[in-house]
């Protein structure tokens, strides 16, 4: 990167809210306002980024030598126009005097002695007035020699004359004076006086001047420094000043009234060095022009002297890191733009230049004329404020150049030297300082740019010709405004042809507008900018609307985008919004809408862009309107043509201002958030070709839209937004009802109807779910189930899903008679150890959710014997003791039986039965039992058993797969070994004797070394000790490779469970232990 980044700014430079303050106020600084930034407060700060001109340093060499080298003072005036660096040297007067001690370690040999009074006129506090009096404490000051006295401590010398307004003699100033040494300050007094001058006191007025005029004389005998800042210059040729614009008056008034005893000094910078140097010192830490660079460019000259400025280019030495031609367009800015306030816009613009240049980092050995950046509106805003007829070549400029960084630099340079002259199609008076080829060469001379663009100055000057005759306006290198004669180059707002657009623009109805206005904000909503892109996903363009007074008739499904073309003042914003998406049109009155969970609103509160807006569009439609053959005759062919190429440019330009003004302008989004209740946000542009309804779509992703839901979004929405536990509202709800209820409430967010049925087929999957299609059943996958959710599908809990699925494939069994065999079809459920749970008996199974969960339904085909079954439903009961459950004995034929069939258990004895027979049977709980029912036919008997089981009330629980209680001991710990190693043996019984309690072992297992020895052992009661040293001892003898298969079981007897206990467990149940061991403690909780 070129060296010019490698210069140090200044810390306060990037900053640009320190821009208004590039001039504070004298009085800001004496009253130590916090806000203006430390660089100009403090002292030390202050003369380090102040660069000493000629003027400066004799103004404070003549204010120093005059305390210190007589007893007598002197007035001095200083003059410069507003910006010319007056108060600049006026706050370095200010910390000499004030901060003798600073001022000495800069070099300053400062008298320790000397009182300082400053008066700032624009400040009540150190410029007070009958205006604007001073309270402090029980002192009211009106008179500036009043604020002199009290300033000096000795206001009650002057009291009277202060109360009376009445300037005091000469006598009463030397009381007030006395021996001290004085500097006094005064700046800004043309404003203090012109306000007098022109209120009811200009008595007091009057009474000002002649203060000034007594004073100025008195200097000569006091030991007085009187320096008062004009605003004026002097002119030679008149022998007198020239006053700043508004202040002549009150300026030439105290002129003449001090003008004989006073000594001069003209403008602090005044020369094009001055301001080099005070722009160096201002903006860089330190600057060193690097010689080698510097040679190069000369050496280079040599090249291209046809085609540079060579005096120019040879100031590059003093001048760096400025390019000279950059120094000579600021001079030239300041001196003929009169809204400029000289050096300190000169400071302004240059630090805007240096922060635009180090945040974008172009290629740059210097700073060029044309980084004074007329694209940047801050550069605008500044620069044309006096100059507005210059605002469309201007606009007309950079719309040519987009994108073709020379020719905008060439065009720059030209509108920058040449627009402040406000010059038609003849130069005129001005033609000898308009620029040629050869300065916009010189202008643009940097080496980084030139090599980075792979230019030479020669090229540059091609570029220049193709900008004004030898380019093609069909290839948009012709620079409208941009005129050339005679090598002299200037920029004009003559010959507009835009003029007669808006000549015809002036006849465009307001319905014209109107139509147009939605015409093209419908096709940005749609398609954006270009061509037609790629639309919404979830928003349908609903219309483009005049405002939002008129409620809507419509009240349909589907998610809407209405566009409100009228802006809405913020007050009404909320309350308008909120009844157009919530109410629709009713007769003459309004109702709610069914779907108020449909309608999104895009709308403006920007009366000024709207206006903006529709004064681009009634020019666009008066340029429909032009006839040339009006304003150029057939024989004027160039021209005519010209024009009309001229307006058709003009044209796509305002379309092209239209739509994107159009993007600015709609920037509130309204949506529905509750019942009645919406939310605006900000539009973001996040879609490359601005597609509105695109933008209004990504602006309410994660906040309002959804591009896509799964089943526990689904299941967030309904549980914990809309506090509805059971999305199948007890088995009767259907899909459609869900798909009307996100039209429906707001709460709920915008969301595809195929997002939603995907999410409950997910639910499906994961078995959350069920649904019910056309009477069938579909939760748990089986063979040949794939299904789509249909809007009429019912959803089904779980729980009931797994019910009506069982029964369904219990009922899908059948038999099949092949001759003289039956062949039986059945469903049967496989668990993960792939036994084979039939339904029948899973149907009854209070864990028959999970277990359907887990397991895989398997359809079977078996040959069965004739015959008859028997069945009891459920095989197994637990209950507490008393407790009277019902079992289902059912007793069925297989194939075409017609014999006889009895029955017999303990319940009921024996009895004669025709089958197919099904009987509900009561069992009382009394003990752990099993009830056997006996089937007898045909000298043959099958039976089925009923297994009574008598629930214990157990407060133990294993650990895992349960978690540690908080509190509980442990009761029992189990150990499997598989194949575990002996040492990995003895640290695990290691570790468990840190648990506390009495520990008792009990176990069973085999040593095998794997080769010739296998040992077998059972231990009985043993204590961890002894079960230690007993391996120990015998693990030896098998050899370090032997590995224990077994079961080792550990009685505790322990209390609460400590720290150390669950740090035994946690490691013993880590993740990385052996897959040949495993361990379960029992713990009873507490």
């Amino acid at each position: 990167m070129s060296s010019l980044y490698n210069l140090k700014i200044r810390y306060d430079v990037l900053n640009s809210s320190l821009d208004s303050y590039l001039a504070p106020e004298l009085s800001e600084i004496v009253l130590n306002n916090p806000k203006v930034p430390d660089i100009y407060r403090d002292p030390a700060k202050f003369f380090s980024i102040t660069y000493l001109t000629d003027t400066m340093e004799k103004l404070i060499n003549e204010v120093i030598s005059t305390f210190k080298n007589g007893t007598y003072g002197k007035t001095i005036l200083l003059y410069s126009f507003f910006g010319g660096g007056k108060t600049h040297t006026l706050i370095f007067l200010y910390h000499l005097f004030k901060f003798p001690n600073v001022a000495k370690e800069y070099r300053f040999d400062v008298p320790n002695n000397v009182k300082v009074v400053v008066i700032g006129g624009r400040d009540s506090n150190t410029a007070p007035s009958p205006l604007d009096k001073l309270q402090v404490g029980d002192t009211t000051i009106q008179t500036l020699w009043g604020y002199i006295a009290y300033s000096l401590n000795k206001y009650d010398l002057i009291k009277d004359l202060d109360e009376s307004l009445t300037s005091p003699e000469a006598e009463r100033i030397r009381k007030i004076i006395g021996e001290d040494k004085v500097l006094i300050i005064i700046d800004e007094i043309a404003f203090y006086l012109s306000r007098i001058a022109t209120s009811p006191y200009t008595e007091y007025y009057r009474q000002c001047l002649n203060f000034f005029e007594l004073l100025a004389q008195l200097t000569n005998s006091l030991p007085v420094v009187l320096i008062i800042s004009l605003p004026a210059q002097y002119a030679p040729d008149l022998k007198d000043i020239i006053s700043e614009k508004g202040y002549e008056d009150v300026v030439g008034a105290l002129y003449r009234r001090v003008k004989r005893v006073a000594v001069n000094f003209w403008s602090p910078v005044s020369s094009d060095v001055d301001l080099v140097n005070v722009l160096k010192k201002r903006i860089f830490e330190d600057v060193n022009p690097p010689i080698d660079l510097i040679q190069q460019y000369e050496k280079n000259i040599e090249k291209f002297k046809d085609k540079l400025n060579e005096d120019e280019i040879k100031k590059l030495a003093s001048y760096y890191p400025f390019h000279p031609y950059y120094i000579r367009v600021l001079e030239n800015l300041l001196k003929y733009n009169e809204s400029l306030q000289k050096n300190r816009d000169a400071i302004r613009i240059t630090r805007m230049v240096v922060r635009n240049l180090w945040k974008e980092r172009p290629h740059r050995d210097l700073i060029l004329p044309s980084d004074i950046d007329l694209r940047k509106q801050e550069f605008q805003n500044l620069l044309l404020k006096d100059f507005s007829m210059f605002k469309g070549p201007l606009d007309e400029m950079i719309r040519k150049t987009k994108g073709l960084a020379v020719n905008f630099y060439i065009a720059n340079y030209i509108f920058l030297s040449t627009y402040i002259y406000k010059l038609g199609l003849a130069p005129n008076e001005y033609n000898s300082l308009l620029p040629t080829d050869k300065d916009v060469a010189t202008a643009l001379y940097d080496l980084a740019f030139l090599n980075s663009s792979n230019l030479t100055p020669e090229d540059v000057i091609k570029k220049l010709d193709d900008l004004t005759k030898g380019g093609s306006l069909d290839k948009g290198e012709v620079v409208p405004f941009l005129i050339e004669k005679d090598n002299r180059y200037w920029f004009t707002f003559w010959a507009d042809p835009r003029k007669l657009c808006s000549n015809e623009a002036k006849g465009i109805s307001d319905l014209d507008v109107l139509n147009k206005f939605k015409e093209i904000t419908k096709d940005l909503a749609l398609k954006g900018i270009g061509k037609q892109r790629q639309g919404p996903e979830i928003l349908k363009l609903g219309d483009v609307i005049d405002n939002l007074d008129n409620l809507l008739l419509d009240d349909d499904k589907g998610y809407k985008l209405y566009i409100s073309i009228s802006p809405i003042s913020e007050f009404d914003l909320e309350s308008k919004a909120t009844e157009f998406i919530f109410y629709k049109a009713s007769g003459n009155s309004k109702a709610p809408r069914r779907y108020a969970n449909s309608t999104v609103v895009l709308l403006s509160d920007n009366t000024q862009l709207r206006d903006e807006i529709q004064s681009y569009i009634k020019e666009w439609l008066g340029c429909n309107r032009v006839d040339i053959s009006k304003y150029w005759s057939k024989e004027d062919n160039v021209v005519r043509d010209l024009a009309k190429k001229y307006i058709e440019d003009y044209k796509n330009y305002l379309d092209g201002e239209i739509r994107n003004k159009l993007l600015q302008y709609y920037t509130k989004i309204a949506y529905p958030i509750d019942s009645n209740k919406i939310n605006i946000t900000d539009l973001s542009s996040v879609s490359n070709q601005r597609v509105l309804a695109v933008d209004v779509e990504e602006t309410l992703v994660n906040n309002k839209i959804l591009k896509t839901i799964n089943f526990d979004t689904l299941k967030y929405y309904f549980n914990d937004v809309l506090g509805i536990k059971d999305i199948s509202n007890n088995n009767q709800r259907k899909v459609s009802d869900i798909i009307e209820m996100f039209y429906v409430n707001p709460k709920l967010p915008f969301v595809k109807e195929d997002d939603i049925i995907n999410a409950i087929k997910e639910g499906v999957e994961n078995l959350e779910i069920g649904v019910m299609i056309n009477g069938r059943v579909y939760f748990k996958k089986i063979e040949n189930s794939d299904f789509s959710v249909t809007p009429d599908a019912i959803i089904l809990n779980p729980e009931h899903a797994a019910e009506l699925q069982i029964n369904d494939l219990i009922n899908e069994g059948k038999e099949i008679q092949e001759g003289d065999k039956v062949i039986k079809e059945y469903w049967v459920l496989v668990n993960d150890y792939e036994q084979e749970i039939e339904l029948s008996e899973l149907k009854n199974d209070p864990n028959k959710l999970d277990k359907l969960r887990l397991g895989k339904l398997t359809k079977k085909r078996r040959e069965v014997e004739k015959g008859v079954e028997i069945q009891v439903e459920p095989n197994e009961i637990e209950g507490e003791i008393g407790e009277i459950k019902k079992v289902k004995l059912k007793v069925y034929k297989i194939g075409s039986y017609e014999g006889k069939v009895s029955v017999e258990s303990d319940i009921f004895g024996r009895k004669e039965i025709e089958p197919n027979f099904e009987e509900e049977i009561p069992v009382t709980i009394d003990q752990d039992k099993e009830i056997r029912f006996t089937l007898h036919y045909d000298n043959r008997v099958k039976y089925s058993t009923l297994r009574v089981v008598v629930k214990k009330r157990e407060n133990v629980i294993e650990v895992p797969p349960k978690q540690i209680p908080q509190q509980g001991s442990i009761q029992l710990i189990e150990i499997s070994l598989e194949g575990v190693k002996g040492n990995s043996m003895l640290s695990i019984i290691q570790d468990l004797k840190r648990i506390v309690g009495k520990k008792t072992i009990t176990s069973e297992f085999t040593i095998d070394n794997k080769k010739d020895k296998i040992g077998n052992f059972k231990i009985i009661n043993n204590d961890t000790m002894n079960f230690i040293s007993f391996l120990q001892n015998e693990l030896p003898l098998f050899g370090s490779d032997s590995e224990i298969r077994g079961r080792i079981t550990i009685y505790v007897e322990g209390n609460q469970i400590s720290q150390s206990d669950r740090e035994v467990i946690d490691k013993l149940l880590r993740k990385d232990k052996p897959d040949n061991f495993s361990i379960i403690f029992k713990i009873m909780v507490m």
